[in-house]
């Protein structure tokens, strides 16, 4: 599922601007081009929590 950045800050009770900086200063931390690679790095660095239901 994709979230745009203001969803996901509806969901989270933020406001745009707060998410977006976020995302940026974790692409810049993980030294990504984009989102999209930030997001291919912390894959592979094992960074994303799996679910457990």
């Amino acid at each position: 599922m994709t979230l745009t950045v203001k969803r996901t800050a509806e969901i989270l009770s933020l406001s745009p601007r707060t998410v977006r900086f976020h995302l940026d200063l974790a692409r810049a931390k993980l030294g990504a081009k984009s989102l999209a690679h930030a997001v291919a790095i912390a894959t592979e660095r094992g960074l994303f929590f799996q679910r457990r239901f």
